[in-house]
């Protein structure tokens, strides 16, 4: 479950599955916080007319990572990693939860609600 403002966002899955929902805010916070989640390797593939759609994805990734790492590895940086994608195109994103004795790689998709990103993140093994 995800709330932001005035939405909530619920999953229901056989599968274990992590899920965020942000709104777009217009006080550009994400800009203030992009150097706390953003890794070297992925800010090489965020394009710059669209570098806010790319940091609420990101941030949504990597929020639903968290939670469905059960909350255990607070560090955006370190734990969580998304590899290349282009906005325009609608498909799935890889991704990774790494940890010290393993790595493991995740499917997500998001999809824009008007102004709002929603962002999950799916196991299906």
């Amino acid at each position: 479950m995800s709330h932001s403002f005035e939405r909530i966002a619920i999953a229901i899955s056989y599968y274990h599955i992590g899920i965020d929902i942000e709104k777009l805010r217009k006080d550009k916070k994400i800009f203030k916080i992009k150097k706390k989640f953003i890794r070297e390797d992925e800010s090489f593939f965020i394009h710059s007319s669209y570098e806010e759609d790319y940091l609420y994805i990101i941030w949504g990734i990597k929020e639903s990572l968290y939670k469905l790492d059960g909350g255990l590895s607070y560090n955006f940086l370190d734990h969580y990693k998304v590899s290349p994608f282009c906005i325009k195109k609608d498909y799935c994103i890889s991704c990774w939860i790494i940890k010290e004795s393993y790595s493991k790689k995740f499917s997500a998709f998001y999809r824009k609600i008007e102004e709002h990103y929603l962002v999950y993140i799916i196991d299906n093994e």
